[in-house]
């Protein structure tokens, strides 16, 4: 009797965890389409998307990373008021921008002028 209430009990357990689990799991997937919904958006509109990182040089502060070629580039204008954006290390945004024709600061990285940025 003890037994059978016991694995009574184990199974009520495992049943509501895996039932939790699928909520969890169907919760997750709406966020990233509303994500990818929101990205489209911006892509459309002639932006690119690229990933802000840092550097130790003074002549170039920050490089980006263009998302799916990994081309980098260096913002010869983010420091602009125009351009309100957090800039710290991994953040993502998108941005319109010019290829200039002029000397790389960078040795990585060539030299753009960033046109417009949304976040």
């Amino acid at each position: 009797m003890e037994l059978s209430l016991k694995t009574i009990a184990v199974s009520i357990l495992l049943i509501n965890a895996a039932c939790n689990t699928g909520k969890s799991v169907a919760a997750d997937q709406n966020e990233q389409e509303m994500k990818q919904s929101i990205e489209s958006d911006y892509s459309g509109e002639g932006f690119t998307k690229v990933l802000m990182t840092g550097t130790k040089s003074v002549d170039c502060p920050f490089i980006l990373v263009m998302d799916g070629s990994n081309e980098k580039l260096d913002p010869v204008n983010l420091e602009d008021e125009k351009f309100s954006i957090d800039k710290k290390e991994g953040a993502s945004i998108w941005i319109r921008f010019q290829r200039l024709r002029r000397a790389n600061r960078c040795p990585e990285a060539n030299p753009v002028q960033i046109l417009e940025v949304k976040q």
